[in-house]
């Protein structure tokens, strides 16, 4: 490789793995046929600025299948957290949570379709955030390293906020109510009827406060629209909704809030009685979804003899990645469930509200109806479920 000097100082040329493909368009035919160039290739057959475009995107492209490692590679290397986020040892929450989102936009599985190193970056971008995110797992990282990772318990807690968003939905729909049951089960040992009562009690009580707490950022997330600043409230939400489109299920969970937003401004309308109709046919299908879900996986744990609490590690590798995935597809639809039933009573609450003024409330509907275009927008019905399955790390396997 040649190299031009300047003074007494030699410096490499220029490369195209230097610039983001985006970049490339907004480069002169000058520039892209020196990176050209540089990267080994030849413009002979170029004559307009898109011809030099997609042969700089092509040799950029080559070059960097060349310089990655096997994802083979990056599966097996450690690296550790605090490096692989690009963050300080000293680095805040904010900061953590900051960093993983831009690293998971980059290797999210959407934007890099069969990039298998891709693949596995993500999933220990994923790993990385989880641990540094969570005080308790940071402070034993920070004392024992990756040492420390393996014998770490996977929170259900955690795992499920990862699934649903990330956290970047909390302000919308909050922990969905299955969270605690999941957490609680450390025993395996069946609740007496008193437990469960209490259980049940406690479930509907942390749910009543979960809609106060949502009806409230509901009305505040609104209150500049419902003040005159609509243009301001348009440009603060759709920059949101980009961020929350990165996330693990976010184009899903984009159209599915939208979706509610729409109808439930609908039904708070002029015509609102027979849009309140048609909703009942949506939330039918979406129950009718749920069950066939879930008998699919009862189905596949009676074929394992699961339910006979035979051993997981004695089944083939692909029967645990099938059950894992259907587990996950149920979770995923009990999870819709919840959030439908949730955000539409917030919203009822928000746009039916006892004692303010009616012009309020149709301002209010106007801006939920607006904010669920906006999600609608940047959402995509049902396209995240396999996504999030790759997004995640693969059912535990036992080591050679």
């Amino acid at each position: 490789m040649s190299t031009t000097s300047t003074t007494s100082t030699s410096t490499t040329p220029d490369s195209l793995t230097h610039y983001k493909e985006d970049e490339l368009q907004n480069l002169p035919v000058s520039k892209l046929k020196e990176l050209i160039t540089n990267g080994g290739g030849s413009y002979a057959s170029c004559f307009e600025k898109s011809d030099f475009v997609e042969r700089a995107k092509t040799i950029r492209s080559s070059m960097q299948a060349l310089a990655k490692p096997s994802h083979e590679t990056v599966y097996k290397e450690k690296v550790d957290f605090y490096e692989l986020l690009g963050v300080p040892k000293t680095a805040t929450k904010n900061e953590i949570t900051k960093a993983y989102y831009k690293l998971a936009k980059e290797y999210h599985p959407d934007k890099n379709k069969n990039d298998l190193y891709a693949e596995e970056m993500f999933k220990k971008v994923s790993e990385a955030y989880q641990v540094l995110s969570d005080e308790e797992k940071r402070k034993r990282y920070d004392e024992y390293g990756l040492d420390s990772v393996d014998s770490m318990e996977i929170d259900p807690v955690e795992l499920f906020r990862m699934i649903f968003g990330g956290g970047l939905f909390q302000d919308y729909f909050g922990d969905l109510s299955f969270y605690g049951i999941f957490a609680k089960q450390t025993t395996g040992e069946p609740l007496t009827p008193e437990e469960q009562m209490k259980e049940q009690e406690e479930a509907l009580k942390i749910r009543q406060e979960r809609v106060e707490t949502l009806t409230k950022y509901l009305e505040i997330k609104v209150e500049p629209f419902v003040q005159g600043n609509k243009q301001e409230f348009e440009r603060m939400v759709t920059d949101e909704a980009k961020e929350m489109a990165a996330a693990p299920g976010g184009l899903d969970l984009l159209s599915l809030l939208g979706y509610i937003y729409i109808q439930e401004a609908k039904q708070h309308s002029l015509f609102g009685f027979f849009h309140e109709i048609s909703e009942k046919g949506h939330k039918a299908k979406e129950i009718v979804g749920f069950v066939s879900t879930a008998l699919k996986m009862q189905k596949s744990l009676e074929e394992e003899g699961a339910l006979d609490e035979v051993s997981a590690t004695g089944m083939p590798t692909y029967k645990q990645e099938t059950m894992f995935k259907e587990g996950l597809k149920l979770v995923w639809k009990m999870g819709r469930l919840d959030i439908d039933g949730v955000v539409r009573e917030v919203c009822e609450r928000v746009l039916g509200a006892k004692g303010v003024d009616k012009k309020v409330l149709k301002q209010r509907v106007e801006a939920v109806k607006l904010l669920g275009k906006i999600f609608e927008k940047h959402g995509k019905p049902g396209s995240d479920i396999n996504l999030i399955i790759n997004q995640l790390n693969s059912p535990p396997q036992s080591k050679p």
